[in-house]
């Protein structure tokens, strides 16, 4: 079973950074990336929690396919 790593969007943020000091991924990329329908977002109190592994996917050239009876995303 597959259960999603969720973080906040600065968390998510300071884990790229960790792997790639020298990113030129901000907060406003992955909020833009939110609003454009691109990242798929669980609310959790005011935090807005974002699917990692979804981010590193976007970034890392896999085409994300949409399951539109669950809004899950998976990959082909």
């Amino acid at each position: 079973m597959y259960f999603p790593r969720l973080r906040k969007i600065n968390d998510a943020l300071k884990e790229i950074k960790q792997v790639d000091p020298n990113t030129p991924l901000k907060w406003r990329t992955i909020r833009s990336l939110i609003k454009a329908g691109q990242l798929t977002t669980f609310k959790l109190g005011p935090a807005i929690l974002i699917n990692i592994d979804e981010l590193y996917a976007l970034f890392g050239g896999k085409e994300i396919k949409w399951d539109i009876y669950y809004a899950l995303p998976f990959t082909w």
